[in-house]
């Protein structure tokens, strides 16, 4: 199964981002990104379950952004936007479990581990195992990292 936009959420979307700028003429420096520019023929040509790379049936990403001006109390506005942005984004396509683009998390209790690198078991194994075995001293452990115990990779 392949994933497409939604198009009656891409316009609930839009129309929520004109309310919300109205609303916080000073977080204009916000917005939405639409992605679909990366290999999605490549990423599907490869069986989902031969791999721990996740996510393979998406066809897009979107990330929301906003840049709140220093000293200003919008940050908690700001924040309920994202979840609001997020609840629609995953009611678009309600058969579906909300995932995360490891690159675009925010480290929110929301974006699980499952929803970043796939919620099938064996995936996450797969990349613990992988993890042990090419990482044993978690050198890489910065930006959602694989979970470590006490400093060894399992």
């Amino acid at each position: 199964m392949t994933l497409d936009y939604n198009v009656t959420t891409q316009r609930t979307l839009y129309n929520l981002f004109n309310q919300k700028i109205a609303a916080y003429p000073e977080i204009i420096p916000s917005g939405y990104l639409w992605h679909e520019g990366y290999s999605t023929a490549g990423v599907q040509a490869i069986p989902s379950d031969s791999t721990a790379y996740p996510h393979r049936e998406q066809n897009h990403l979107l990330v929301f952004f906003s840049e709140i001006p220093e000293g200003s109390n919008l940050a908690d506005a700001a924040e309920a936007w994202a979840v609001e942005n997020r609840k629609l984004w995953n009611e678009g396509q309600p058969e579906r479990q909300p995932q995360t683009y490891v690159n675009y998390a925010q480290g929110k209790d929301y974006e699980t581990l499952e929803s970043i690198y796939g919620y099938e078991p064996w995936r996450l194994e797969k990349l613990r195992s992988l993890k042990a075995k090419y990482d044993p001293t978690n050198r890489f452990r910065f930006f959602e990292p694989v979970v470590l115990k006490n400093g060894t990779a399992y």
